[in-house]
Parts: C-alpha cells; sequence; structure tokens
C-alpha cells in the first residue's frame, strides 16, 4: 500500500504539495490488539513524543516518502477531517495563497475495509490526473 501512494507522490510531486498527517492509531495494541506481527503492534500514543516515534517508525522502516507531519495529542485534525483510520483530501489554494478550500474529499474507510487503500490511492490519481489535465 506504502508503495503505491509512493509512487503517486513521486509522479505528480513536481506539480502539487503532498502532506501527510499522522493522527492517533486505528489499531492501538493496548486498544484493539489486532496484529499478529510484533513489528506493527504500536500501542495508542500516551503523548506527542510517542506518536513523533511511531512516525519516524513508518518513514524508516517502512519507506514512507510524502511530507509526514503530527496531529497533536488533543486530535484535532483527526476530529475536523475525520481521518480515521485514513482519509485523502485535496485543498486547493487560491492564486495568492491567501485561501485555501477543500476541492476533494475521499470516501472514508472504515476500519474493516483496509483492503480498499488500493482503491482509494487508485482514485486518488484519477483525480489528479483529471484536476491536473493530464492526459493518458
Amino acid at each position: 500500500n506504502i508503495n503505491l501512494l509512493n509512487n503517486i507522490y513521486s509522479k505528480y510531486k513536481h506539480l502539487i504539495n503532498f502532506v501527510s498527517i499522522y493522527i492517533s492509531e486505528a489499531h492501538g495494541n493496548d486498544e484493539w490488539p489486532i496484529r499478529t506481527n510484533k513489528k506493527l503492534q504500536i500501542d495508542q500514543h500516551k503523548n506527542i513524543n510517542d506518536r513523533l516515534k511511531a512516525a519516524n517508525k513508518l518513514k524508516q522502516e517502512y519507506g514512507w516518502k510524502l511530507p509526514l507531519y503530527c496531529d497533536g495529542m488533543d486530535n484535532q485534525f483527526e476530529k475536523q477531517y475525520q481521518g480515521w483510520p485514513l482519509r485523502i483530501v485535496l485543498i486547493k489554494n487560491d492564486e495568492n495563497n491567501e485561501n485555501m478550500t477543500i476541492d476533494y474529499v475521499a470516501e472514508q474507510i472504515q476500519p474493516y475495509q483496509g483492503f480498499l487503500q488500493f482503491e482509494l490511492f487508485r482514485e486518488l490519481e484519477k483525480v489528479l490526473q483529471q484536476k491536473l489535465n493530464i492526459k493518458k
């Protein structure tokens, strides 16, 4: 899944700005222990250092290439954009970079629909091609 999103990022990063936000754990091992791979068992973040550590693990051990920021411990971004467990939002700046508007919001993937990430990323690429007037 990460490779597909990394490929989209590499392909379009010269045309648009990508930002990703690391939010609370969708399957914190201390709350919803469903992962059998020990490496993937991450407890829910108790403080910002826990969240930063998890975000760095995503970049270093799994090859996440998109610019990555962390939501605050109040989870304001996650709540505002209903980002749990995964959501893609395209935000458009006006010509003067003064006003931002939401230009596209992908359907939210429910926790049990992780397999739909591939479809979500393919849809993102189609939307980017349409909005950037890229013809295949």
